[in-house]
């Protein structure tokens, strides 16, 4: 894992409470922005074993935020 990917990792939100929810779009927007190349099966480990989540919870986020920031490059890519 690289440091930057760390450092992106260390400031997630902890939960899905509306203010989190907005502060975990805000740094896959900013991800993407930077041209950070998330790697969802690296973010879910990290997230079980340093946020100690319940895994399917775990498993549900990152399905969810997934198909979001793949939503979000088809659109940019379709604006282009």
């Amino acid at each position: 894992m690289t440091n930057e990917t760390k450092g992106w990792l260390d400031a997630f939100p902890e939960s899905d409470h509306p203010l989190d929810t907005k502060r975990w779009y805000d740094a896959i927007i900013n991800a993407f922005r930077t041209g950070i190349d998330l790697d969802f099966e690296e973010i879910r480990y990290y997230i079980k074993e340093n946020k100690n989540w319940e895994e399917e919870y775990v498993d549900k986020f990152i399905e969810k935020i997934e198909i979001d920031y793949s939503k979000l490059k088809d659109f940019f890519n379709h604006i282009k």
